[in-house]
């Protein structure tokens, strides 16, 4: 197992080096947002900054991670490696589970560059251990519910509508609980309530795993 795992990171990271203007597209798109809403923002209060710093982070990363997500398995589609892989003895939940570590890799090397960025420009402290898990943690549960709905919707016709119209929704409990999260540890809501929303999240995180193990074998038999 360890070798067909070690095998499979090497392939779709061989994949996605060859395809990686995806990754620095939707880096450069995030990067736009942040500079567009830095420069809307102007100076505000200090006892708003915060808030509104946080709000922009967790946009861009909704908007962000729907991009890379959406086309996290169309270089296996177009290297015809879906094909193979059903024909295969690979296990395909690993494969899932591998691709959904590809997607956490790929979505924190975009991310924490923005968080650096956002506190080099507000002097807001984001490089706070217990935000970083919050951030880590929706990266990974958005990340399980990307690849899941990426391979449902692989060979639908309106991939480009249905993807969004599905994964929208489904993301709002998570970034919800991460928002919450966050605003607790900076004393923006009612500080006390910092463990309930990071155990959601954290529950959150294991739902849509655990759906994704079970749902994605059956998702590429169908097709």
């Amino acid at each position: 197992m360890i070798k067909q795992v070690f095998a499979l990171l090497r392939h779709s990271m061989r994949l996605e080096i060859s395809e990686s203007q995806r990754v620095l597209s939707s880096f450069l798109f995030g990067m736009t947002i942040l500079f567009l809403f830095a420069f809307a923002m102007g100076d505000v209060p200090e006892n708003v900054k915060v808030h509104l710093v946080l709000s922009e982070i967790f946009l861009c990363i909704f908007l962000v991670l729907q991009l890379v997500h959406q086309r996290i398995l169309s270089v296996e589609e177009e290297d015809r490696a879906m094909d193979v892989l059903v024909t295969s003895s690979v296990s395909i939940s690993l494969f899932y589970l591998v691709k959904v570590f590809l997607a956490v890799l790929l979505s924190g090397i975009i991310i924490f560059p923005f968080l650096a960025f956002m506190q080099i420009l507000h002097g807001v402290n984001l490089w706070n251990g217990l935000f970083l898990c919050v951030v880590a943690l929706i990266i990974l549960a958005l990340s399980s519910l990307g690849v899941l709905l990426s391979q449902m919707t692989e060979k639908a016709a309106g991939r480009e509508l249905l993807f969004p119209l599905l994964y929208f929704p489904l993301t709002i409990p998570v970034l919800l609980s991460g928002v919450q999260a966050s605003f607790c540890l900076w004393n923006i809501h009612n500080p006390d309530g910092f463990d309930l929303w990071l155990g959601l999240l954290g529950a959150f995180c294991i739902i849509y795993l655990t759906l994704g193990v079970l749902l994605f074998e059956e998702l590429i038999g169908l097709d």
